[in-house]
């Protein structure tokens, strides 16, 4: 898995995510990514909210990895936790 992640990158996953085409492993490197390198807290709408919740859940550390636990909801559904834009 990469460390960084491009401007354009960013945007095509994000628009993959607000379309709803990513599944659990990329909702989650999506937002892994988003944490690690804090835009997850600049951007508008309710991405914090969600990097929160993911971190709160367990699925995702403060530092933007993805956990044990997120692997384990990754590997076992396809379909990515109910954390949507609000």
């Amino acid at each position: 898995m990469p460390t960084t992640t491009t401007t354009l990158d960013f945007k095509n996953q994000i628009s993959a995510y607000e379309a709803g085409e990513l599944d659990t492993v990329g909702f989650l490197v999506l937002f892994a990514e988003l944490i690690r390198t804090g835009a997850a807290f600049t951007l508008g709408g309710s991405y914090a909210q969600i990097a929160a919740d993911l971190i709160e859940a367990g699925y995702l550390t403060s530092e933007g990895e993805v956990t044990e636990l997120g692997l384990d909801r990754a590997l076992c559904t396809k379909r990515p936790p109910s954390f949507r834009l609000r």
